[in-house]
Order: C-alpha cells, then sequence, then structure tokens
C-alpha cells in the first residue's frame, strides 16, 4: 500500500517517536502551539505502520527504543523507494558520538540532544521541512522538464521521419518526371520527327514532278517545306528541353554549353561560360539534377533578376563538382531566399540534397545573385 499524501495542514505533519511519555508530551505540546499536526508513537513498528498509512512531512524519533531502535526504523524507511526521501531527526539523552554517527549514516538529517529547548526543536524542524518541501518541488520540476524533454525529442523524431519520407517521396517523384521528361523527348523526336520528315520528302518529289511553269504552286510548296523546318527546329529544341541527349551522351559540360547557347539566343543577355572538364565521373542522376538546378536558376534569372550578362563556372574542387551562376541584376533578397512561395528554390534544394549536395544562394541589392550548388562524385 502507498503512503497517502494527501490532506497535510500548511504547517506540516510531524511524527514523533518517543517511547518516554513525558517527552512525548512535551514535543507534542510543543510542536501543537506552533501549528503542526501531531502524530505520536511510542515504538518502531507502530511508526512503520503509520507511515504507510499516511506520509508525513517530518519524522522525529528517538534514537532508542524497546524492540525496533529509530535508526533500525530509519534504515527500513531508506530502504522504501515509497518513503527514502522523509526527513528523520533524531532525539536522545545519550551522549553517545559512534551512535549519532551511525544514525547519520542510515539517512538521518539531524540530531537533537537532549533537553529539550523548544527554540532549537522548532528552528530545526521549520528548516529541514521547508528544505525537503523545496526539494520535493524541484524533484517535480525536473520530472516535469524531462517529460517535456522527452516529448520533444519524440515530436523532433517524428518531424525527422516525417522530414525523411517527404524527401523520399520528392526524390521519387523528380525520378518519375525524369522517366515521363525522357519517354516524351522520345515520342516527339521519334514519332513527330519521322513525320515531318517523311512529309518534307513527299513535298520534295513533289516539287519535281510539278510543271516548272507552275510558279505558284511552287512557291506554296516551298513555304510549305519553310514551315515543316521550323516545325522541325522547334520539335527539335522541346525534345532538347525535355531531355537533352548530349547530358547523356556528352556530359554535363555539354549540356551547360548548349543551354547557355539557346539562353542567351532567347534573351539576349549575355552568357560567359567557364567550364572546366572534370576528371572523374558524375552519377547520372546527379548530373541530370544539375542540370535541372541549372536550367531554374536561369529560368530565375529571365523572370525576376533583370540582368544583362549572367557568368556560368563549373569546376571540380576536393572530389566535389561545383557550378556557380553569377548574374548582375538586381540582387536576390534573403525574405525571397527563405519564403515558402519561392517554390523554384525549393526544388533546387530538394535536388541537390538528392546528391548529398548544398545550395548556396547570395544576393547583394543592385549588384546581382550568386548562385552555387555542390555535388560530391562516385
Amino acid at each position: 500500500m502507498s503512503p497517502d499524501n494527501s490532506h497535510r495542514l500548511p504547517h506540516g505533519d510531524i511524527m514523533v517517536v518517543e517511547d518516554n511519555m513525558s517527552d512525548l508530551k512535551l514535543l507534542s505540546d510543543i510542536l501543537t502551539k506552533a501549528g503542526y499536526h501531531v502524530r505520536p508513537a511510542t515504538d518502531g513498528e507502530l511508526t512503520l505502520r503509520s507511515v504507510q498509512a499516511k506520509l508525513p512531512d517530518l519524522i522525529l524519533m528517538d534514537i532508542k527504543m524497546p524492540g525496533l531502535s529509530g535508526v533500525e526504523v530509519c534504515r527500513r524507511l531508506k530502504a522504501d523507494p515509497e518513503t527514502r526521501d522523509l526527513p528523520i531527526i533524531f532525539i536522545s539523552a545519550l551522549d553517545e558520538t559512534e551512535l549519532k554517527v551511525k544514525a547519520l549514516e542510515v539517512g538521518g538529517i539531524d540530531y537533537i540532544s537532549k533537553p529539550i529547548e523548544p527554540s532549537e526543536v522548532l528552528a530545526r524542524i521549520n528548516i529541514h521541512i521547508n528544505t525537503h518541501r523545496l526539494q520535493q518541488k524541484l524533484t517535480t520540476q525536473s520530472e516535469e522538464l524531462i517529460a517535456e524533454i522527452e516529448e520533444r525529442k519524440q515530436v523532433e523524431e517524428e518531424l525527422k521521419n516525417s522530414q525523411y519520407q517527404l524527401r523520399r517521396l520528392a526524390q521519387k517523384l523528380q525520378f518519375v518526371r525524369e522517366e515521363e521528361r525522357t519517354w516524351l523527348a522520345g515520342e516527339i523526336h521519334d514519332e513527330l520527327g519521322q513525320a515531318l520528315t517523311a512529309l518534307q520528302m513527299d513535298i520534295s518529289m513533289l516539287m519535281k514532278k510539278l510543271n516548272k511553269g507552275d510558279k505558284e504552286s511552287q512557291d506554296k510548296l516551298n513555304s510549305m517545306l519553310e514551315l515543316i523546318e521550323t516545325i522541325t527546329s522547334s520539335v527539335q529544341r522541346i525534345s532538347m528541353d525535355l531531355r537533352p541527349g548530349l547530358l547523356e551522351d556528352l556530359g554535363l559540360m555539354a549540356a551547360i554549353e548548349w543551354q547557355s547557347e539557346e539562353f542567351q539566343k532567347k534573351t539576349g543577355i549575355e552568357c560567359q561560360l567557364a567550364l572546366e572538364k572534370t576528371k572523374n565521373d558524375l552519377d547520372q542522376g546527379c548530373s541530370v539534377a544539375i542540370y535541372r538546378m541549372y536550367q531554374e536558376a536561369l529560368t530565375n534569372i529571365i523572370r525576376h533578376a533583370g540582368a544583362t550578362q549572367v557568368k556560368v563556372v563549373l569546376e571540380e574542387q576536393d572530389e566535389n563538382i561545383v557550378l556557380e551562376i553569377t548574374d548582375n541584376g538586381k540582387g536576390i533578397s534573403r525574405e525571397q531566399i527563405a519564403s515558402p512561395d519561392s517554390l523554384g528554390i525549393i526544388g533546387m534544394r530538394e535536388r541537390c540534397l538528392s546528391c548529398d549536395g548544398e545550395l548556396t544562394l547570395a544576393g547583394t541589392p543592385g549588384k546581382g545573385t550568386k548562385v552555387m550548388i555542390k555535388v560530391p562524385m562516385g
């Protein structure tokens, strides 16, 4: 049965254990007048039963009693987890240093010698009760803090797991998207390209069979051929945008060169390249990721930078591939970098993380933005 800790008086509940009835009455009177609730006991067995029924705030106990001594009672109480923190003050008329030391060794917190001085008894009880209550309060706060820390750790762990799962899902979606782009690029290139080539050949044959004097028909067929060539160029460009064959056939450097030329043709923004051929091969998936991040960086320049010049550096640094894109535009702000609405930047970060890489963005107002992508090789 666990001790009952409820219904304590404001001043405290004191158990006085004394086999001398006159000393028991004296102590009881002193404590009652001071506002304490007193629970008297005359032997060790009664003390143990009373403590188990209801836990006092403090025990004031004679060191020598018939049957179980105060030392033995203290030893048993301190061995029980439910009562081990209970403060126990010993009292005795004996001047036996060895016995006093023994009493403190088994868990007593203080020792009062007889004859009893009321002011001394009250002072020591007040100190130890207040100290005990403060310790209990600190223990409770500590347990609550530990529980809160454990709860936060659990929440953080769940959050980490959720982020990991979301990242895995994002990687899977990127992989599926690249597969779809590859398939669509192949379909466009093969099906549409072949159809346009066949149409071009048919028109060329038809032109040979036409009467050379039929200038109107010849002009019409020439216009059709020009249109077919324009459509063919568009098909090739769309196919390259979806999945540049250069990336798979000639590598990342060639794909960046081609994309930069297309960017410059489309926007008129000067694109300066400093591309270093890497000594080590880069994982195909990471090559695609870097290329897509480069495309996104160029798209952001077109939409937001207002730049007239872009510098692109590709090099190998300490077993890493590093791609730097610097423009001379407005300069991205910290708020824009951290904004949850900057989906392009978020996508770049996710692609970089999928390759265990690092993405750094920095902007200077009126001077431009620098994007650095660092991805480990191997």
